[in-house]
């Protein structure tokens, strides 16, 4: 199982045949939440600024801006813009 925070996901307009299709798109004000269909039937979440503009259908290809990989509730593998960050923090499920 893989989890990704909405915030952590990020969009763009695919090249070529893409990896997601846009389902909906949800406005908060602040912000919208954007939500794929992958090739595979699996629907993500990707939170998105307000003034995006992602249209019902548009192709896509979502990708993780930050990530942390967890095994046995050790970490096992984070990005940089993680790791740059929280370098003296302690990640894990209580």
């Amino acid at each position: 199982m893989l989890a990704v925070r909405q915030e952590a996901l990020s969009l763009v307009v695919a090249e070529g045949m893409g990896a997601g299709i846009v389902h909906r798109s949800i406005d908060f004000g602040t912000h919208k939440i954007v939500e794929v269909d992958l090739d595979d039937g699996t629907r993500v979440r990707a939170m998105t600024s307000s003034n995006s503009a992602w249209a019902k259908g548009a192709l896509v290809e979502p990708g993780a801006a930050a990530f942390r990989a967890f095994r046995d509730n050790r970490l096992v593998q984070e990005s940089r813009a993680i790791g740059a960050r929280q370098k003296n923090r302690v990640f894990g499920h209580a």
